[in-house]
């Protein structure tokens, strides 16, 4: 699990860098963003580091021969794979605690992308002239020294044809819409020199395409899901590894990491299902994926017998 944190975080700084050196881009501006960054690459390490290393100790055990020597014993690896269920109850228990520590609201877009331009707007405070970027958002507020801020960036879905600065927005929590105050739009001189520029006290755009996802999980439900599918993905490696004998080290954690990899790849996929849904697909999924080798290891066999 710590290797996997260690490549997770790395990966995150690399995409964070830009923004920490750029003078443009304020550090509470980047903090939000970092969190979040940060919270992925958790879920990333208990998703993938866990079963892996239950797969990985499972095999050891097994190449060791004192699986088989228990099994002489009357000892199942069911029985066996329930054994580790108090280790695993505490590797889920921090799984949920660090999600709900790490948890950055990006369940919303629309409510992070707020917290990124408020924070943007405070390194206008007390400054001289100067631009702040609003990084993932795509706008930036534009520092006046004595004047008031404001903002602007390119209009929705113009091809940066047209551009719009205001005193103020707010966006909806899906992202798909947003209203502005004291705005002006204007378009990109074309050809014949021909400018569009229009001035509104309010606008207010609705239809736009989803930014990101807005999942149908608080965060509570989904720390607790994060948990359960930490428990049960380390026990159903362990159990597959026993069943079926693996000693191969590289065979049983790619297995069990690649079925970690697939419900975290669920989790961060927009579903329209609720709670409940969302929450068996992620389980569904990691498990199946878990527990194909048991499906899997009968037809190989059977191949091996006719060559044979």
């Amino acid at each position: 699990m710590a290797v996997v944190l260690v490549l997770a975080v790395g990966a995150a700084l690399v995409r964070l860098l830009p923004w920490l050196l750029s003078p443009e881009v304020p550090l509470p501006v980047a903090v939000p963003f970092a969190k979040a960054l940060l919270a992925v690459a958790f879920e990333a390490a208990f998703f993938v580091g866990v079963p892996a290393g239950c797969a990985l100790g499972a095999a050891v055990f097994v190449e060791r021969g004192e699986a088989r020597a228990l099994h002489c014993q009357g000892a199942s690896p069911l029985s066996l794979a329930m054994q580790c269920t108090p280790l695993l109850i505490l590797a889920g228990a921090l799984a949920f605690a660090t999600s709900s520590l790490w948890q950055a609201n990006t369940e919303h877009p629309g409510r992070f992308a707020r917290a990124l331009v408020e924070h943007a707007r405070e390194g206008c405070v007390d400054a001289g002239p100067r631009s702040v970027s609003v990084p993932i958002v795509g706008v930036t507020w534009l520092c006046f020294g004595k004047a008031p801020p404001r903002l602007t960036g390119p209009v929705p879905n113009s091809h940066n044809r047209a551009w719009f600065s205001a005193r103020a927005i707010d966006v909806s929590d899906d992202f798909t819409a947003f209203r502005a105050e004291d705005v002006f739009v204007g378009s990109q001189p074309t050809a014949s020199k021909f400018r569009v520029g229009v001035r509104a006290k309010v606008a207010a755009v609705t239809g736009l395409p989803a930014w990101g996802q807005s999942a149908p999980l608080t965060p509570i439900e989904r720390a607790g899901l994060i948990g359960i599918s930490v428990l049960l993905l380390g026990l159903a490696s362990v159990f597959v590894v026993l069943k079926l004998g693996l000693s191969q080290l590289v065979f049983a954690g790619s297995i069990a990491g690649f079925a970690g990899v697939m419900s975290l790849r669920v989790l961060h996929v927009p579903l329209t299902t609720g709670a409940f849904g969302a929450a068996m697909s992620v389980l569904a999924l990691g498990l199946s994926v878990a527990c194909a080798p048991l499906l899997i290891a009968p037809l190989v066999r059977r191949l091996h017998a006719r060559q044979r």
